[in-house]
């Protein structure tokens, strides 16, 4: 969930008859025409974009709602209902990639809660675990980093081949779906995906800047931000690579303190433009392949042109694994589309806790 956005798990329903779950995104819009504008062109773009390894777009719709996305606030019989964007989505039923990793942790521990029991900001609780008392996070094996890092860099590859950069790449905007056996990444979150020609202002963006290449935070004298490029897409997901074998980011800073707060983000900006890219002394792990070492050597290079393009990357990562992770539970298929609002039970805002489609929205 966003700090504009709620995303629920809702099922699709004719006549009492199941025909599938869905995640749905629900946005305020209410009379500011900029929002409305940027979602109708989020929209436009996920009609164009198929691929396996990106979640899947099914149906939008505006209408008025009771339901206060922004202030959590559900009014029955208030006349003063707000408008907002609806977006049904595919529903990646075991989470998001950061809710994976770190699943060795109490599901019932939410990152204020490690915050205040460590008094520390809560990213920095979650990737210091060592410190604490609280069980690890889960040390995924040679081959899961593998299938996983090669599915989000198939998709990554292909926005890039249709001219698209994702501004927003992170663990969390990488869901994960169990079908048959098989456990998918996908990557979503395409309000922040944008034409390489677009101009973005970073000032002040009340997002994570934690994944972000050094060269995006480095002010010129406007004082601007960097425009991300491909190549900064590429440190983004070198970054995902690194959480994927080590279980955090490889800097000391963190920015998040919970409910939309931020802290503590000139520390972190200054880390990151320090940072010397990935050394050969950060070899923890032994089991990894060298090509994981290599791929997190180049895709986290501090000078940019020294990256790999996310083609690189997938030639590099070789033929699709034999041995994905296998999982006993079946999945849900997405194979129908609502065709009005009206098929949609919007049930509970809350999911049950083995089937979250995550809230990385």
């Amino acid at each position: 969930m966003g700090w504009n956005s709620v995303v629920r798990l809702v099922r699709h329903e004719i006549d009492g008859a199941y025909l599938g779950s869905f995640a749905c995104r629900q946005v305020r819009v209410d009379d500011d025409y900029g929002w409305l504008e940027k979602f109708l062109i989020e929209v436009k773009l996920l009609t164009k974009l198929s691929h396996s390894n990106l979640v899947l777009y099914r149906h939008a719709w505006l209408e008025d709602s009771n339901f206060d996305p922004i202030n959590l606030n559900f009014h029955p019989i208030n006349p003063s209902s707000v408008t907002c964007v609806f977006i049904l989505q595919q529903y990646c039923n075991v989470g998001d990639l950061q809710q994976y990793v770190m699943s060795g942790l109490s599901t019932e521990m939410m990152k204020e809660q490690f915050m205040a029991q460590l008094g520390q900001p809560a990213e920095r609780a979650l990737f210091e675990y060592q410190r604490s008392t609280l069980a690890p996070p889960r040390r995924l094996p040679p081959d899961e980093i593998c299938s996983l890092f090669k599915d989000i860099a198939s998709g990554l590859a292909y926005l890039h081949s249709l001219n698209y950069i994702h501004r927003d790449l992170n663990s969390s905007h990488c869901l994960l779906n169990r079908e048959g056996g098989k456990l998918t990444c996908l990557i979503t979150n395409f309000g922040k995906v944008h034409r390489k020609s677009a101009i973005e202002d970073l000032t002040g963006a009340p997002r994570t800047i934690s994944y972000y290449a050094p060269e995006l935070l480095t002010q010129d004298a406007s004082p601007q931000f960097g425009n991300p490029t491909t190549s900064s897409n590429i440190f983004s997901l070198g970054l995902v690579l690194y959480y994927l074998c080590f279980n955090r980011l490889p800097y000391r800073n963190t920015e998040y303190v919970g409910n939309g707060r931020f802290k503590e983000r000139n520390e972190l900006r200054a880390e990151i433009i320090r940072w010397k890219g990935f050394q050969d002394e950060n070899r923890e792990r032994p089991d990894l392949p060298e090509k994981l070492y290599q791929l997190l050597k180049r895709t986290l290079a501090v000078d940019p042109a020294e990256r790999p393009t996310a083609a690189e990357v997938l030639s590099t990562m070789g033929p699709e694994s034999s041995s994905r992770r296998k999982e006993s539970k079946k999945g849900n298929t997405m194979l129908y589309t609502p065709s009005s609002p009206a098929d949609v039970d919007e049930g509970s805002d809350k999911f049950p806790n083995n089937d979250r489609p995550g809230a990385a929205f």
